[in-house]
């Protein structure tokens, strides 16, 4: 019904899944762009003055009339009055430059997922490129509950897999924090021959764990418990090709770095470590900030289940990409991939505000998605043990 309205005077959202989305970030910018909503405002004035007049309504609607009456075919095409300077906003006394400029507004339906920061999505020299991961095989490994986390989740595991260097039979992966969720997939998906995970807990205790896919298909694997921070791996040097140690390193307390030089060890020369965890330098956390809430991506700290026991570890420490490149630097590695993406099941429309900030104060746009995803190679032992952006 819109259709014949010009698009330089009214904001216009297609119908379909993202409709709800489009209205919410159009109703934001309108909120932060006054000087978008006041230039639109007299473009639409204009032109109602000029084309909703009586006189010209009335000789559209009896053209109208005629062509319903003698069957030809419609060709309206509305007329868009020029606007005076003198109905739009009066500029700032600044100097204008290109970001102050108000554009018109093109509407596209947005991708359910945020897009990779392509600039530093591409994998180094000699590294494969990336294959998708079939969510639906991924799924049948899932039990009841795991769906219910998963469904909120798998984005991050899915692009988690595909970041992956692939394995074969003659290849080891170890997964520390293995709560299987991804876990089977390393061998079904990625064909890695041997996988062993390893969890918070006491150290010297081993769990088996076995699982049956909705396919019949079997998993099995090991998970050793110790702690990452204090506890030397009860794995010998360079055991693994892989190492992946995904929504980890933000519930450490206290030594990181030792957490990293042991994933140097037990790495072979050339081994990768797949690195997770949330951006503290996202869109969503500058929004946090910027309008009074904490930028943590999870803050709280979390109540035991039941009296007397310990509660599982918070997040104590968040980072931002240009740490976690710091942080392989420093253990050892040479950068494979950082890049950030989607972390939750939830796009972000309102969050369009942020982006028109960081572009009009000539702000990097890059690596603002809610998870950073890193992959290092080893490239020797650990440079520095104790770096100063991390300890004092």
């Amino acid at each position: 019904s819109f259709s014949e309205l010009p698009d330089d005077i009214c904001l216009k959202v297609p119908v379909g899944i993202h409709e709800e989305d489009l209205i919410f970030e159009y109703l934001n910018t309108l909120v932060m762009r006054p000087d978008l909503t006041l230039a639109m405002g007299a473009r639409a004035k204009a032109w109602v003055e000029t084309e909703c007049r009586w006189d010209v309504v009335a000789d559209k609607y009896t053209d109208f009339l005629e062509q319903v009456a003698t069957g030809r075919v419609a060709s309206f095409s509305p007329v868009v009055p020029a606007v005076a300077e003198s109905a739009l906003p009066e500029e700032s006394p600044a100097k204008a430059t290109e970001a102050d400029e108000v554009p018109l507004l093109v509407v596209e339906e947005p991708p359910f997922e945020a897009e990779a920061d392509a600039a530093e999505a591409a994998p180094g020299a000699g590294e494969p490129e990336i294959d998708p991961i079939d969510p639906v095989v991924f799924e049948t490994w899932l039990s009841p509950e795991g769906r219910s986390y998963a469904a909120h989740h798998k984005s991050r595991f899915i692009h988690t897999l595909e970041i992956t260097p692939p394995g074969d039979a003659s290849k080891s992966i170890l997964e520390m924090g293995a709560y299987m969720q991804i876990t089977p997939a390393l061998q079904h998906q990625l064909g890695y021959g041997y996988v062993r995970g390893c969890y918070y807990g006491p150290e010297g205790r081993i769990d088996h764990k076995s699982l049956v896919a909705e396919t019949g298909e079997t998993f099995e694997c090991d998970v050793d418990h110790f702690d990452a921070e204090k506890h030397v791996y009860p794995y010998g040097d360079e055991a693994f090709d892989t190492v992946m140690c995904c929504e980890l390193i933000e519930h450490l307390f206290e030594d990181p770095m030792f957490m990293m030089s042991e994933i140097n060890r037990i790495l072979k020369p050339g081994g990768h470590l797949v690195l997770t965890t949330p951006n503290a330098g996202s869109l969503r956390a500058v929004s946090a900030i910027l309008l009074g809430y904490h930028p943590a991506f999870f803050p709280a700290y979390i109540r035991p289940r039941k009296d007397g026991e310990e509660a599982e570890a918070r997040h104590n420490r968040e980072y931002v990409p240009m740490e976690v490149q710091h942080l392989l630097t420093d253990s050892g590695f040479d950068l494979v991939r950082l890049e950030t993406g989607e972390f939750l099941e939830e796009p972000h429309p309102e969050l369009g505000w942020v982006t028109h900030m960081l572009t009009r104060y000539k702000l990097s746009h890059n690596l603002r998605g809610d998870g950073i995803y890193a992959v290092g190679r080893k490239a020797g032992p650990v440079r520095t043990r104790w770096p100063g952006w991390l300890y004092q």
